[in-house]
């Protein structure tokens, strides 16, 4: 199965995420946009893996939810990687709670090495809420952008209560997510 670790979010967040959605798409650049059922926070990307390294995965993933308890974090900031100079993908991240996620995306990622893909770049708490497709009207989103970074009214406060190993498939609509697993944060494994 093709799978990715994450970080279900709360139906308020993800309307939140969405106004902020709309809020870009008025700049009339080309962008693929996540759709809202799809919202999510990646802990660790997996790509494809078998049923044995799918179980390896859920014993590391219950594993690290037994060391962390569950915290609070708000969506209080919008960006784009690489840069806003040239945009790719379009994120919401977090300053309140950015250090417990850091620790808690770290040990995840630390549980799931050798299984699967390696990440190699720093983890970095943020939802995707869009990917740019070409550079047309990159000059209105970069404006779009700067000016939302001005007036961003936070989300409200999310609690990270669990991790989710997720199933992706990928189809002619769009890729669809199944939870393949669930751990709460601070509850003893089974």
């Amino acid at each position: 199965m093709r799978a990715f670790a994450g970080i279900p979010l709360s139906p308020a967040t993800v309307q939140r995420l969405s106004e902020l959605k709309n809020r870009l798409d008025g700049s009339g650049a080309d962008i693929a946009w996540v759709r809202p059922e799809n919202l999510h926070m990646t802990l660790a990307f997996l790509g494809d893996i078998t049923q044995e390294q799918a179980e390896r995965a859920s014993a590391a993933m219950a594993g690290a939810a037994v060391r962390h308890s569950s915290f609070p974090v708000q969506f209080d900031c919008v960006g784009a990687f690489p840069g806003e100079r040239f945009p790719r993908i379009l994120w919401a991240g977090i300053r309140a709670g950015a250090e417990r996620m850091v620790a808690l995306g770290e040990d995840v990622r630390a549980g799931l090495n050798g299984i699967g893909q390696e990440e190699d770049k720093p983890f970095v708490p943020h939802v995707t809420v869009g990917r740019v497709q070409s550079a047309h009207q990159g000059r209105g989103l970069r404006e779009r952008l700067a000016q939302i970074q001005s007036v961003w009214v936070a989300t409200p406060v999310e609690t990270i209560g669990v991790i989710r190993l997720y199933e992706s498939k990928l189809e002619r609509s769009g890729p669809t997510y199944r939870a393949a697993g669930e751990w709460p944060l601070g509850a003893p494994s089974k």
